[in-house]
């Protein structure tokens, strides 16, 4: 077993794809809090996650991911400091 078939299993198949995307959701949320830059480095994660969770046929998973993206760019847009 190869290590891009574990990471497959870990991140497209049954119920721990699901844990996976709150996992990556919450690390966006932790990093954009804290640091408000590196939210904008953030967003291209979250669209690749997307389009890759779309390219394994979880819909749900990339429409969540693209509203992740977009919610992160409005706390960046509107966060006063």
């Amino acid at each position: 077993m190869e290590l891009t078939d574990v990471f497959d299993t870990i991140m497209f198949s049954g119920l721990i794809s699901w844990i996976m995307l709150l996992v990556i959701i919450i690390i966006v949320f932790v990093v954009t809090s804290l640091r408000r830059p590196l939210g904008v480095l953030m967003v291209p994660v979250c669209i690749l996650v997307g389009v890759e969770y779309l390219a394994n046929g979880l819909g749900w998973h990339g429409i969540i991911m693209f509203l992740c993206s977009i919610f992160t760019i409005l706390y960046i847009a509107t966060k006063k400091e």
